[in-house]
């Protein structure tokens, strides 16, 4: 082989070697994981645009939205035709949101999440009237089973997401406990948040063994000893322990929600998929 030939074929697999290795970079590796945008939606109402591309980056595959307008028909201030368009140019899926609206209310809502695409529509919390009393909550379970038919029949599940107060007695009832016992599997799912229900002193794994099958939807929440909320891996949630209950529970997507942060609202959620990956909890 003359020096000349060796040069020239040496240049050519440097320059295939070149071609492919970058190609391999730019693309980020992704994980079956979704993100709560509540955990970055400072970020999201300054540069829309940006921030879900960052998202996509840290290896995001789903995104849960949380800033639904009724009035307006916005989700994040995106018409739900856009804001659908502009995940999907990013590779992610819109596939879970949040949005508090009644039953009269229902099929508009319902219609806006169609147009999103979602399979997985969930109440964020209890309205105040409901809280009240240990009624409230039977009667917010009528209106959850209402709503959630009518979910159904657009193929949208529709669940709901519990805070500490639910596992808070009232008038010798526990509001979570009425409320699972009063929806019907069939129309109304439960997304555990691990890091409220923990805080609030009860262990999920006892209500994957109660009401099996139910909570496909996780959120992943972490907290600090005294109940704050961090992002995943450097607080006190037991996601290991928790996670060995997947198939009990029902377990289809996990969602990481972590403190909002006006400066670090995005490093918490990349440090959270990054402890979540690294110990393949998904």
């Amino acid at each position: 082989m003359n020096r000349r030939y060796f040069i020239r074929q040496s240049g050519l697999l440097l320059a295939a070697a070149n071609l492919s290795l970058p190609v391999f970079a730019r693309t980020p590796k992704s994980l079956p994981l979704g993100v709560q945008l509540f955990s970055i939606r400072n970020y999201l109402n300054k540069d829309f645009d940006g921030t879900i591309a960052k998202v996509a980056e840290i290896g995001f595959k789903y995104v849960e939205s949380a800033g639904y307008n009724r009035q307006q028909h916005t989700i994040h201030g995106q018409s739900p035709k856009v804001f659908r368009e502009k995940l999907l140019a990013n590779h992610i899926e819109p596939i879970s949101a949040h949005a508090n609206f009644s039953l009269a209310e229902a099929d508009a809502s319902l219609e806006d999440f169609a147009t999103v695409g979602v399979k997985y529509l969930v109440c964020p919390s209890a309205r105040g009237e409901y809280r009240k009393t240990a009624q409230g909550y039977y009667q917010l379970a009528e209106e959850l089973n209402a709503i959630g038919k009518k979910a159904k029949e657009k193929g949208i599940q529709f669940g709901y997401h519990n805070h500490d107060f639910e596992f808070k007695q009232v008038e010798n009832e526990l509001p979570y406990d009425i409320l699972l016992k009063n929806t019907n599997p069939e129309y109304v799912f439960f997304q555990p948040d691990l890091g409220w229900m923990i805080k609030a002193g009860y262990d999920p794994i006892d209500y994957f063994k109660k009401h099996a099958g139910r909570f496909p939807l996780w959120h992943l929440r972490d907290i600090s000893e005294s109940g704050a909320p961090v992002s995943a891996g450097s607080g006190k949630v037991d996601f290991k322990n928790i996670f060995a209950s997947r198939k009990l529970a029902g377990y289809k997507l996990g969602i990481v929600e972590t403190p909002t942060s006006q400066t670090e609202g995005i490093s918490h959620i990349e440090k959270s998929i990054q402890f979540l990956g690294a110990n393949k909890l998904y």
